[in-house]
């Protein structure tokens, strides 16, 4: 049987008397299950089931779970329109021995779940009175996942929203119950109060929730990798202190990996498992030398966009195992993550860092939303038209449908416009479309073109001494690496000068910094509001160099004012 970590000893006839704590999976972890689900080929219940499992393994040290699910049993045509009360519970035997990566609890959770669905009209009680099975609690924890997104309660006149209610009574030790929403999932841990403390049972969702966090980010991770759940609180004994802890490398990839970053970053400060590479100081041209020094090491194909695609060791790693892993699945980076609303997509200018151009701004951005950033890399397409619609085709693997939130600066203001522009078309609503320092477009006519050749070799001139200090610093790979990095900034520049926006349907938020505000008439920032249907100007704090990081590092203060201005919108 399961061996719950209860707070109380297990009464020999336990009262009914029981209490729930809600919980809410985040949008940006519903949608990364989802992903996950269509990767390894499962039901949302498995995934979800298997994470239950891997929580319950770790708290109970047990790798043979018995948990519990509710199934309908109208599986006979005759019943189906019949009233009445026709559930089964089907227990499930859950094998978590060996140490398994989650990927592999994936896979042995929905082999036993389908096997077990094949019997799922066996009537519980025959089979809890079974020889051998009388005196053992087969629903001790039970799990269920209720899909009501088609179960819309439509009223004239009428605003209608599910409320949770408790009975104050339970059938059951430990009851994981949740319902998937379009956006998200949520639900309600239910606990006998015999057993659990409150803190206890919310202790323990908060740890489901975390280790379903970590396997989505990671199904190569093992169980035993999982950090251990808080022990239950005894009467009389206080809480135990919560402590950070520095997570070092677990083995000696993660070890190698760890020393070419200090290498790269000239630090001595050890690298840790889960560090950030972006927030420890790196930044483009410390990107491609990564890149090129674990290619060198491992032999692999490994390039600057699988620096950001993968900016943690651990991350890195687990990509150097995964056979098939280095591929450029996307260029989606997660900022922020957490909230239940929908999130913010973030697109820095030409080939710019999400995480030093973006991660001020997304630090400060209302809450409740997750922010992704928008990675541009050398597997992109340079013309606007063609990434705006590859960015939209990512971010709806994440966010299926409308309201949507994007903000572009600079050039990746243009590329926003543009998949605000294809979203409307398409019939999806845009909720907020913010252009900070928009690039401006080009006007017909060959002037542009000539305009653009006299600057680009202006900016050989200008900074050949630059480039060729920079590609003295590196080694053969590391050079190739850069080259091609600024072969598609100009590619991107020439997809912005043949770029011809269309009017946009809906409001457009020009962000402008009253240094743009200034420039003499015509002034070509302003010519943005001729191309929407209705444009709200708004002036920033700062110059144009401080809010896009051209030139110079992004100015924090002016990042947070610019958060600030967004969050006074309406749209939130």
């Amino acid at each position: 049987p399961l061996a719950l970590p209860a707070d109380h000893p297990f009464p020999a006839d336990p009262s009914p008397a029981g209490d729930f704590e809600p919980l809410t999976l985040p949008e940006s972890l519903t949608a990364g299950l989802r992903i996950l689900c269509r990767r390894e080929g499962v039901t949302p219940f498995m995934a979800l089931l298997a994470a239950f499992a891997a929580a319950l393994h770790r708290a109970t040290g047990q790798t043979d779970l018995l948990v519990a699910t509710p199934v309908a049993n109208r599986l006979r045509p005759e019943v189906m329109g019949m009233a009445g009360y026709f559930n089964n519970l089907v227990p499930l035997r859950l094998d978590l021995s060996g140490d398994p990566p989650f990927a592999d609890t994936l896979a042995r959770v929905r082999e036993t779940a389908l096997a077990v669905y094949r019997h799922a009209g066996f009537p519980f009680q025959w089979l809890a009175e079974l020889p051998g099975l009388a005196h053992v609690p087969l629903a001790r924890g039970v799990f269920a996942l209720h899909d009501a997104r088609a179960e819309r309660l439509a009223l004239p006149g009428v605003a209608a929203h599910p409320l949770p209610l408790h009975s104050g009574a339970t059938a059951f030790d430990l009851y994981l119950s949740l319902v998937e929403e379009e956006h998200t999932i949520g639900g309600q841990l239910q606990y006998r109060t015999a057993l659990f403390r409150p803190e206890t049972a919310a202790a323990l969702g908060k740890y489901f929730q975390m280790v379903l966090a970590q396997v989505v980010a990671r199904p190569a991770l093992r169980l035993s990798e999982l950090p251990p759940p808080p022990p239950p609180v005894r009467a009389g004994q206080p809480p135990p202190v919560a402590t950070a802890a520095f997570v070092s490398p677990r083995d000696a990839l993660e070890e190698r990996l760890a020393q070419l970053w200090e290498t790269v970053l000239g630090v001595e400060e050890p690298a840790g498992a889960t560090d950030n590479f972006f927030e420890r100081g790196g930044y483009s041209l410390a990107a491609v030398r990564l890149a090129a020094a674990i290619e060198s090491a491992f032999g692999v194909d490994f390039s600057p966009a699988h620096v950001y695609q993968f900016p943690t060791v651990a991350a890195q790693a687990d990509a150097l195992r995964r056979e098939g892993g280095l591929a450029v699945k996307g260029s989606l980076v997660v900022l922020r993550s957490g909230g239940d609303r929908p999130p913010v997509f973030l697109l820095p200018g030409n080939m710019g860092n999400v995480f030093a151009d973006g991660g001020e701004l997304a630090r400060h951005l209302p809450p409740g939303r997750a922010v992704y950033g928008l990675q541009d890399g050398l597997h992109n397409p340079s013309g606007v038209a063609a990434l705006a619609a590859r960015y939209r085709r990512e971010v709806q693997s994440v966010q299926a449908g409308g309201p949507y939130f994007v903000v572009g600066i600079c050039s990746g203001a243009v590329v926003a416009f543009e998949m605000a522009h294809q979203w409307l078309s398409a019939g999806e609503r845009v909720a907020l479309l913010a252009m900070v320092e928009p690039s401006p477009f080009a006007a017909p006519g060959w002037r542009p073109y000539l305009r653009f050749a006299g600057d680009l070799l202006e900016r050989v001139r200008a900074r050949w001494g630059h480039h060729a200090r920079q590609v003295s610093q590196l080694d053969a790979l590391s050079r190739q690496h850069y080259t091609r990095m600024k072969m598609k900034v100009l590619a991107n520049r020439w997809g912005l000068l043949r770029y011809r926006p269309p009017v946009y349907g809906g409001t457009l938020h020009l962000f402008l910094t009253a240094e743009s505000r200034r420039l003499p008439s015509p002034n070509p920032y302003l010519h943005w509001q001729s191309r929407a249907a209705e444009t709200r100007l708004h002036t920033i704090p700062g110059t144009h160099a401080s809010i896009t990081g051209k030139g110079e590092e992004v100015n924090r203060a002016h990042a947070r004012a610019l958060a600030e201005a967004l969050a006074r919108l309406a749209v939130w």
